[in-house]
C-alpha cells in the first residue's frame, strides 16, 4: 500500500508539468483494463511467465504510437520466463539526466487453496481491488505504463526524457534476476550489444541501486528532486 501511495504521489508530481489532464470515463477505462491484464498475468516463480507481462505492456505501448526503437524487451537465454522491458519517452534536452520510472512485475508465490478467491483474477469489493500484486508492485507498474500512454496521446513532451524498466526478480530471493544479471555483464569486456537493459538506462543498475530505489522514501525523494528542476 505504501508502494501504491508513493506511486500516486510521483504521479502526481509527474502531471504537475504536463498538459492538464485528460481524465475522460475512457481513459479510466483503459487503465482498469490495462491494470486487470497486468495483474491477471501469473508472474510467479513456479509457474508465471514475467517475459509475457512484459510483452504484453510494450504491446500496449506500441498500440499507443510507441516506435519499436523505444521498446526492449529484454531476457536471458537461460531464463526465458524471467524477462522484463525498457521503454524510452524521449525528452526535449538530451543533455539533462533521465527520469527512471522503475517497478517489479513479478509477485510472490500464491496458492489457491490459501486464497479466498483465485489470486490471478482481479476482483473489486466495497472499493478495494482483491488479486496476488494488485498493490505490490503491479499497480505501481501500471501506473508508470498509463503515464507515458497518456504523455503520448496527449503529445506532451517533457524535459528530460523519462525511461520505464519493468523488471522481475525483486520478489523472488535467491533466484535469477534478469536486470541485475543483465548489468553484471557491463562489467565484462563480452558484453552483448542487445544488453538493451544498460543501453537504455545509460549505466549499470547494480542490485544495491535497484534495492535503493525501491525503498519508498529514498525512491519518492528521487522523483521529487527530478521533478522540482522541472520534466
Amino acid at each position: 500500500m505504501k508502494r501504491f501511495l508513493a506511486a500516486a504521489a510521483a504521479l502526481a508530481a509527474l502531471s504537475a508539468f504536463a498538459a492538464p489532464p485528460q481524465d475522460t470515463p475512457a481513459g479510466e477505462q483503459r487503465f482498469r483494463e490495462l491494470y486487470k491484464e497486468l495483474v491477471e498475468t501469473n508472474t510467479t516463480l513456479s509457474a508465471g511467465n514475467c517475459t509475457l507481462a512484459a510483452e504484453r505492456m510494450a504491446a500496449r505501448l506500441k498500440a499507443a504510437g510507441f516506435p519499436d526503437s523505444d521498446l526492449h524487451p529484454f531476457t536471458a537465454p537461460d531464463h526465458p520466463k524471467e524477462g522484463g522491458l525498457v521503454a524510452i519517452f524521449p525528452g526535449k534536452d538530451p543533455k539533462l539526466k533521465a527520469v527512471l520510472l522503475l517497478a517489479h512485475i513479478d509477485v510472490v508465490e500464491a496458492k489457491r487453496e490459501d486464497w479466498t478467491r483465485d489470486p490471478f483474477k482481479l476482483v473489486e469489493e466495497n472499493g478495494y481491488f482483491y488479486a496476488r500484486g494488485a498493490s505490490d508492485d503491479k499497480a505501481e507498474a501500471a501506473i508508470w505504463v498509463d503515464t507515458l500512454i497518456r504523455f503520448k496521446g496527449e503529445n506532451f513532451k517533457p524535459r528530460r526524457t523519462l525511461k520505464l524498466a519493468l523488471t522481475c526478480g525483486e520478489e523472488t530471493a535467491g533466484a535469477f534476476n534478469a536486470a541485475n544479471s543483465s548489468t553484471r555483464h557491463l562489467h565484462s569486456t563480452k558484453a552483448p550489444p542487445e544488453n538493451w537493459m544498460q543501453a537504455a538506462i545509460g549505466s549499470p543498475l547494480r542490485s544495491k541501486q535497484a534495492r535503493n530505489f525501491h525503498r519508498t522514501t529514498g525512491w519518492r525523494s528521487r522523483t521529487r528532486a527530478a521533478t522540482a528542476r522541472g520534466l
